[in-house]
């Protein structure tokens, strides 16, 4: 029986070769890589044999790519008896059902509240035909709504997608502008695009796609058709194009309704055993390296974009290139789409100084052997992580195989998905930051136009796409035979003409690769435009000049000079502070934390909320020689530990309430009251000598996995930016400023060391008013402060609270 069913197996696998290759000749060693074979239609099979009751993996099945090999993982693995759930029937059509990781991704990413987010997954394309019929169009988009159920389907704010019994729209909207000469017609058609590529479709109220027409001069004509990725990939864009040309010539087409994505979604089983051990591999490896976005030179924070807006840009490898290129690749045993990939790669990595980062890839799961799901339009992406890590000195050859061993490594172990990995990265980051907005979407091996929907509507001429949270999405798409290299990004983000420079760099190492000799050999893919730019911005600040100052030199020479001049001035106590008596009592805390072990070089902790209290902890800290480290008071106490061991921390300055209300007495360190310390009659008699490259203060980023990464800074180092600031900024002792930065944040070191170096006066905020706006505007008009320093949106708060403040009519 089990002979039977392992035979029935390897004609499964022969059938499936010859409609993936359209080859009926391939012998039982030939290398399947080098006859065509994608690294995707790999991970294809591999589904497939897990339906049979195979579980083969991915990895197993690309190592040695035969058909002797696999039939041999065949005859020696262990068939599983095959559960008869795949094409069940949902009872009732109507009955709303759950998103996919990726969907759900999708739909959040949709909130005005997300970074770059506010937006839908949406894609738009532009199709130039000519002498469309109206109505003929009008009917066939109708059929293909009602064929397929995901064009009919709305999206719930409870997270769930229900299929309507009608579309949002039955009438496509015309454009009339026959009439309209050239000029004209450019503007209205502008003005069309600009309407439409961006739109976010109301897919709460069923609206996930759309087609318009406009009729032009001498019977020409333009669609325009756009879709909300949450119904639908890449593959099943195709699919939509092609019989919508289909229909549109007299074909018929019954509606998909025997089995659906709700039936599909219904029928999904997850291994345990598979799945515990994939999430077992992610958290390792998210465990072994310090995890940061890719650091690409950026114009604004992506925290700073309040609009997402992407521009496409496009270049072509014709095909006799892209012929030379797989060939080559084949001969190395490698895919295309591992080419593109590697290439991608070592382009961001030139365009960055970190030694790895993530690249999003999605991934098309969708099971062609199952004949209820080939030509269905839904969306079956799931991503997938792949990183990649610096190698000094490699070739591009040595780069492709560690990359491709990488992609093996990690698919293999994609029943975790990357949406579930980058919720754990954010879990033990404590933030929601997108550590991987730079996408490689490679749609080689299905052509997006067809020769149906080519001949009925015309020729795709214009298209671009938008992904919440994305920066940067590489797609590469077949065209005629030539490979289309497609870049949409969020140009708000990036540098002027930086985009431009590194896709010019990609398409030229691609060209490269048309000669053998550059495969095995090193190529600096940085732009001529980039390495004179370069140039010239370190002979900009170059020689360098540390100045011979520590942190606090501005402040103690205010002392002597100004002693009863008001430094501090509390809030919330509203208790104000002199340059004395701050130089006093935090020689106090320095005193009582030398009594109590601490000696110059060490890194001390300080957990206490806003207040004047945490200047005198940090003036203590470094008058006694050390280094200190903000630890916020609503950091998790996992996390809490992860730094105290990475950082080497012994000692956390805080006070009773909040050691009680953090849970801080938990015996990993020992506590200093700062309370007990501010009184310490054995204050040292002045600060503990220490050079200007010492280091001052560790700043923890939250852009870090299970290992939060510190920024070491030097006293030196930290002046010298403050002190370019002071001087650019005219900033002198007659300044105020209202402190609404954490200490735990860089900008509070300019906040205190910036301003009490001139001799001016520091506001502290506490917990409540540090992030109120009309508490700020008080303190402004009552203190009469001058300067702000803050993040852009805190700013925002400021301008928009004040600007309220003028509307109010006179009391």
């Amino acid at each position: 029986m089990e002979f039977d069913a392992r035979k029935e197996i390897k004609l499964i696998i022969e059938k499936w070769l010859k409609d993936t290759l359209k080859k009926s000749d391939i012998k039982e060693n030939d290398n399947l890589i080098e006859k065509g074979l994608s690294s995707m239609q790999v991970m294809q099979l591999s589904g497939i044999l897990k339906k049979e009751g195979l579980r083969i993996s991915f990895a197993k099945l690309i190592e040695k790519p035969t058909l002797n090999s696999w039939f041999d993982l065949v005859a020696n693995s262990k068939i599983i008896k095959k559960h008869s759930k795949d094409n069940k029937k949902s009872n009732d059509s109507k009955d709303s059902f759950v998103l996919t990781d990726v969907q759900y991704s999708y739909f959040i990413g949709r909130s005005d509240d997300q970074t770059l987010g506010g937006v839908g997954c949406h894609a738009y394309i532009e199709i130039d035909g000519e002498e469309i019929d109206c109505k003929r169009l009008n009917d066939a988009w109708n059929k293909l709504q009602y064929r397929h159920p995901m064009l009919r389907a709305r999206f719930t704010e409870d997270g769930k997608q229900e299929i309507l019994d009608k579309p949002f729209s039955e009438e496509i909207e015309v454009f009339d502008l026959s009439n309209l000469d050239k000029e004209e017609t450019k503007i209205r058609l502008d003005e069309i695009r600009e309407n439409l590529s961006h739109r976010k479709l109301r897919v709460e109220m069923g609206e996930v796609a759309g087609l318009k027409l406009a009729n032009l001069s001498h019977n020409r004509n333009k669609i325009f058709f756009d879709l909300d990725l949450l119904v639908a990939d890449v593959m099943s864009m195709s699919i939509l194009l092609k019989e919508l040309g289909e229909i549109y010539l007299g074909k018929e087409l019954d509606n998909l309704i025997n089995y659906t994505f709700k039936d599909y979604i219904n029928n999904l089983e997850v291994d345990s055993e598979t799945y515990k051990k994939d999430q077992e591999f992610w958290k390792e490896k998210i465990d072994s390296f310090e995890i940061e976005r890719p650091n690409v030179p950026l114009r604004k924070d992506p925290e700073q974009i309040k609009e997402t807006r992407f521009t496409r840009r496009k270049r072509v490898i014709e095909k006799d290139k892209w012929s030379k290129i797989k060939e080559l690749a084949a001969s190395y045993k490698s895919t295309p789409s591992m080419v593109l990939l590697t290439a991608y790669a070592l382009i961001l990595e030139r365009w960055t100084n970190q030694d790895k980062f993530f690249i999003n890839l999605p991934l098309f799961n969708r099971d062609l052997s199952n004949e209820n799901m080939k030509d269905m339009v839904a969306d079956f992406t799931n991503i997938l992580l792949v990183e990649h890590e610096r190698k000094n000195d490699t070739s591009f050859l040595e780069t492709l195989n560690r990359i491709s061993k990488t992609f093996i490594d990690n698919a293999s172990h994609s029943s975790y998905s990357g949406v579930q990995v980058q919720r754990d990265i954010s879990k033990s980051q404590g933030s929601s930051l997108n550590v991987a907005p730079v996408v490689f979407a490679c749609n080689i091996d299905y052509p997006l136009e067809t020769e149906t929907s080519s001949k009925a509507l015309g020729k795709i001429t214009y298209m671009v796409s938008q992904t919440p949270g994305v920066w940067l999405d590489f797609q590469s798409y077949i065209k005629d035979g030539d490979l289309v290299l497609c870049w949409d990004s969020v140009d708000e983000l990036f540098p002027e003409k930086m985009l431009e420079d590194m896709l010019n760099s990609l398409e030229k190492q691609l060209l490269r690769l048309t000669e053998k000799e550059n495969w095995e050999s090193k190529f600096d893919v940085l732009s001529e435009n980039q390495k004179l730019a370069r140039e010239k911005e370190l002979q900009s600040i170059l020689p360098l000049n540390f100045p011979d100052e520590r942190l606090y030199d501005g402040f103690i020479k205010n002392v002597k000079e100004n002693p009863e001049k008001i430094a501090i001035i509390d809030s919330e106590t509203k208790e104000e502070i002199s340059y004395m008596d701050l130089y006093e009592k935090s020689l106090n805390v320095a005193g009582y934390l030398k009594e109590n072990g601490i000696k110059k070089g060490d890194y001390v902790g300080i957990t206490l909320p806003r207040s004047s209290k945490q200047i005198y902890a940090i003036f203590g800290i470094l008058f006694s020689g050390a280094a200190y480290v903000a630890v916020g008071i609503n950091q998790p106490s996992e996390r809490r530990t992860k730094i105290y061991e990475q950082i080497g921390i012994k000692f956390v300055i805080s006070e009773n309430k909040t050691i009680e209300n953090c849970k801080l007495d938990t015996g990993e360190v020992s506590l200093i009251d700062l309370d007990k310390a501010i009184d310490n009659s054995l204050g040292l008699d002045k600060p503990i000598e220490v050079s200007p490259f010492d280091s001052a203060y560790i700043i923890m980023t939250s852009g870090t996995t299970g290992v939060p990464k510190g920024v070491e800074i030097m006293h030196t180092s930290a002046i010298n930016t403050i002190n370019d600031l002071n001087e650019k900024y005219s900033i002198n002792s007659n300044d105020t400023l209202l402190m609404v930065s954490a200490i735990d944040f860089d900008l509070s070191v300019y906040d205190i060391f910036g301003m009490l170096g001139v001799g001016g006066t520091l506001i502290t905020t506490n917990e409540d008013n540090y992030r109120n706006p009309d508490e700020w505007i008080r303190i402004i008009e009552k203190y009469k402060v001058s300067v702000w320093d803050s993040v852009p949106i805190l700013f925002d708060m400021l301008v928009t609270m004040a600007e309220g403040e003028k509307e109010k009519p006179a009391t």
